[in-house]
């Protein structure tokens, strides 16, 4: 069975959650956004930005201050501070505007539907119907639940202002943990 599910055994098995929501470029952006703290990418930036940075500026005052500067002490710095601005940009801006055109804008709306034996994905480009054992964990920000896939950084975002209820997104957190996906809760 390989994890994926029977035309017929996620429309035969309860379905105990359905969710809709339409994505929008700011979901992508901030579901990017903490998807990088989570990682490391963004901390890392910052960490690189808080070294280099000063370094930077104490090496050109005091080169400054003693009229010794060279175009490589200025170039080499320079180089460092406009690598982490620019892959900051590409990070928070370029890259989830990218993703959101390409990947978001065309599903229109999306339906989850959590059961017993996975989640069911449908929207007007496609369906999938992913069984439990195909995913890897589960894990929650402030505005998102990510349910990342086995073998794969790719993850289900689901935003939770697409809940009508707060009792769905403790059923919806529940079922996660029961499944052994989400650790611990928010």
């Amino acid at each position: 069975m390989f994890g994926f599910l029977e035309e017929s055994a996620l429309r035969e098995d309860r379905i105990l959650i359905e969710l809709r929501c339409t994505y929008t470029e700011s979901d992508v952006r901030r579901a990017s956004y903490a998807r990088s703290w989570k990682s490391g990418v963004i901390p890392l930036f910052v960490l690189m930005t808080l070294v280099v940075l000063p370094i930077v500026v104490w090496g050109l005052i005091s080169d400054l201050a003693s009229n010794n500067l060279s175009f490589q002490e200025v170039a080499v710095p320079s180089v460092l501070v406009l690598f982490l601005i620019v892959g900051w940009i590409h990070v928070t801006l370029l890259y989830p505007r990218r993703v959101f055109k390409e990947g978001f804008e065309p599903l229109g709306e999306v339906v989850y539907a959590f059961s017993d034996e996975g989640i069911e994905q449908t929207s007007s480009l496609n369906s999938s119907k992913l069984g439990w054992p195909l995913f890897r964990k589960a894990w929650e920000s402030e505005e998102f639940f990510f349910v990342q896939l086995k073998g794969s950084r790719t993850s289900m975002v689901i935003p939770k202002r697409s809940f009508a209820e707060e009792s769905q997104m403790l059923d919806v957190r529940a079922l996660l943990h029961s499944k052994g996906l989400l650790k611990r809760a928010m």
